[in-house]
């Protein structure tokens, strides 16, 4: 039942009889990664002009053993180490590679000659001056006197300032032009500090480079835009500006040579209008009316990565598709290399062949990212696509995939994997082949022992919609209502660990409501850093309820393939307009007797939670024991049927001490069922292995064909 890893993978088809078919696949846990960046500054326009060049000179200089004064003679570009000692420097002064003026504040900086000098000190007011003009102990280096460095906040765009340690680059947020600009702008600057957490977090962007060119402090100037005209701006320093102490220079190094690579930057703007995936560190810059700068002034500054990604192929398939494959959740190294991909499988389930079109939508914004053509599908064969092998795909970022199939009816299969080793964790839902306007999901949970469990819904419709979520608490948690607008073919997600009309250790029931047809996934997590083991699993939202469900497989304190403790929770939703009673009828796997318990009253939308540890599986009372007795199961596995007078839902968790996996159970039993992704030790002998539970409901036994996916040919029956 607990399968572990990748040799052959099948297409599978079961027939015969009236039956309920799960396929069950061992699930692990993962953490996420990411990157990082910097940028620059530029002249600021505004100053007093008053104080610009003012005559100053009959005023004395603070008394310091140098003799330092406003009059005469040559400027200070190597101050004394005890300088600060007898004038008021910046905070960034130490960072200058200019020679040392007066701010307009009376502060000190070392930045003269340079653009943006002392403009958050009232602009510059007058050099400061060394009568001898003798030298000073021998400079630190300095770049090359071909490249010329910024000024403003430049420690903290390039990665040299104190905090630049609490930059996170093992975790990157995917995010877009839009939400960037509408983050709030701090009323103040720091010129050696870090504004948090924008400025210690790395993001991810796809969108429009549209202009890009050098500035005067050598950075590599880039206007980002989204399909909305969102702008801003984000920077590559050269590498000569970027100290050796930085964290960022290595990847910044990197990113300038695969924009050189790609571009040749000059001091005037040069038109692109090509896709990009920039990922870099947050950073707010002053608003002197810079090109293409967000209204808050944020930018990635620096930039960590770019990739180019090549123009989207047409969707260009004629007619009317025969069927369709809806994916809410397909990701390609979301959160980094070692972050979520999706494998998936789609699966010709009819007797003649057919044609694909695969169509990736961006999470963010929506876009067409690429359309993918499969040719000849033969009949009972399946497609596999790996996002993390796709070239025309950018990295870290999440889409919705309609699969449109011509010829024939198809049906399709999500993997989703992050990490490896004790940190790896797998899920698997299938694909929609239609909506429905209101969909189910019995448990949903925020921070529930560790769990929680974001959903993501798919518009399957023709128009934008508003999704309205009802959230009905199982105990005394308040129900809230949540709402996202979905354009057509697009996905939008709810993670209750940031909702806050929701509570923590919160358990609801949600109903999904909209005008236009709706998929939804529901992705659960068990995975915070302090978890030894994490798992995660997925299940699909239920479109439809009945007065009697099916479940092939539940566990109490099973001993599942070697996995001791694995035990099963049963959620039943009342989907209903009146209060109903549902029950639970057990059976042991392979027969015997079974065992009925009775729940409470469930209201309209509420749910019942089963955990059959506990007697009459009213968790947090008395234990069972590990028999039989008056309000308990005996330890083992089952099979499942749930009733009630009205319509109900149910999803089911099967969870060990160490891994976990979960399905919802079913109200259409069928005589046929296709298995688009069935494997035996794929990848070696601790590989990937997909066991199969067939529940009868009528039948009296069945066929299985197995069908190898490399060409289809019938391996067995």
């Amino acid at each position: 039942m607990w399968g572990r890893a990748p040799s052959t993978r099948s297409a599978g088809m079961v027939s015969y009889g009236w039956f309920v078919a799960y396929l069950l696949a061992a699930f692990l846990a993962v953490s996420l990664v990411p990157s990082g960046d910097a940028k620059a500054s530029e002249t600021r326009p505004g100053l007093d002009a008053a104080r610009i060049g003012t005559a100053v000179a009959a005023e004395m200089a603070p008394t310091n053993p140098w003799g330092y004064n406003f009059d005469c003679c040559t400027l200070i570009t190597n101050p004394p180490p005890a300088f600060c000692s007898y004038f008021p420097c910046i905070a960034s002064f130490s960072s200058g590679t200019g020679y040392v003026v007066e701010c307009g504040d009376g502060m000190y900086s070392l930045s003269g000659g340079k653009s943006g000098v002392c403009s958050t000190h009232g602009g510059f007011l007058r050099n400061l001056y060394d009568p001898a003009g003798a030298p000073s102990p021998s400079p630190s280096p300095s770049p090359s006197p071909a490249v010329s460095c910024g000024v403003e906040r430049w420690s903290v765009k390039t990665g040299t300032d104190p905090e630049a340690g609490l930059v996170n680059t093992s975790t990157v947020t995917s995010t877009s032009v839009a939400a960037m600009d509408a983050q709030p702008r701090p009323s103040s600057l720091p010129d050696n500090a870090r504004i948090k957490p924008t400025e210690t977090t790395v993001y991810s962007i796809t969108a429009t480079l549209t202009v890009f060119k050098r500035e005067d402090d050598s950075d590599y100037h880039l206007v980002l835009t989204d399909s909305a005209a969102n702008t801003m701006i984000v920077e590559i320093p050269h590498p000569a500006c970027v100290g050796d102490s930085s964290p960022f220079k290595s990847s910044i190094t990197a990113t300038r040579a695969k924009f050189d690579a790609a571009y040749a930057a000059t001091t005037s703007f040069k038109t692109a209008n090509v896709p990009v995936t920039v990922t870099g560190v947050g950073f707010f810059d002053f608003l002197h009316g810079q090109t293409g700068v967000a209204p808050n002034g944020i930018e990635l500054h620096p930039l960590l990565d770019i990739s180019f990604a090549p123009a989207p192929a047409a969707c260009d398939l004629a007619g009317t598709p025969t069927s369709s494959a809806y994916l809410p959740n397909i990701t390609k190294t979301l959160g980094g290399p070692s972050g979520f991909y999706t494998p998936f499988i789609v699966q010709n389930v009819a007797t003649t062949t057919t044609d694909l079109q695969v169509s990736f939508y961006r999470f963010s914004d929506g876009s067409l990212v690429t359309c993918r053509k499969i040719t000849g599908l033969g009949p009972g064969t399946s497609f596999a696509d790996i996002p993390n092998n796709d070239g025309d795909l950018p990295g870290n970022t999440q889409f919705s995939v309609v699969v449109r199939s011509y010829g024939a009816q198809v049906v399709a299969v999500v993997n989703e994997h992050a990490g490896s080793g004790e940190r790896a964790e797998a899920l698997s839902y299938d694909g929609f082949a239609a909506g429905s306007s209101t969909v189910s999901l019995p448990n949903i949970v925020r921070k529930f022992f560790g769990y929680h469990t974001p959903f993501i819904m798919q518009n399957l419709g023709t128009a934008t919609t508003v999704a309205t979520a009802t959230f009905v608490g199982r105990g005394s948690e308040p129900g809230a209502t949540i709402t996202r607008t979905i354009a057509a073919g697009q996905s939008q997600f709810i993670e209750p660990n940031i909702e806050p009309s929701l509570v923590d250790g919160g358990a609801y029931a949600v109903t999904v409501k909209a005008d236009q047809p709706l998929a939804v996934v529901v992705n659960t997590h068990n995975d915070d850093p302090s978890v030894a083991h994490p798992v995660a699993y997925s299940t699909d939202g239920i479109a439809g309820g009945a007065g009697i469900l099916y479940g092939a497989y539940a566990a109490k304190n099973a001993n599942d393939y070697g996995r001791t403790g694995t035990m099963s929770t049963i959620v039943v939703q009342n989907l209903g307009s009146t209060a109903t009673t549902p029950t639970l009828e057990f059976t042991p796997l392979g027969g015997g007797p079974t065992t009925t318990f009775t729940g409470p009253s469930t209201l309209v939308g509420g749910a019942w939670a089963f955990d059959p540890r506990y007697v009459n599986g009213i968790a947090g009372t008395t234990l069972c024991g590990n028999g039989a007795s008056p309000g308990c199961l005996a330890d083992g596995e089952f099979t499942f049927k749930a009733s009630a007078s009205g319509t109900i839902a149910a999803a089911v968790n099967v969870i060990s001490p160490d891994s976990a996996m979960g399905y919802t159970a079913t109200g259409s039993p069928a005589p046929k069922f296709f298995l688009p992704n069935v494997t035996r030790t794929l990848g070696g002998a601790g590989g990937w292995t997909t066991p199969i539970l067939l529940q009868s409901v009528t039948a009296t036994g069945a066929s299985v064909e197995w069908r190898r996916f490399a060409d289809g040919a019938l391996v067995t029956t």
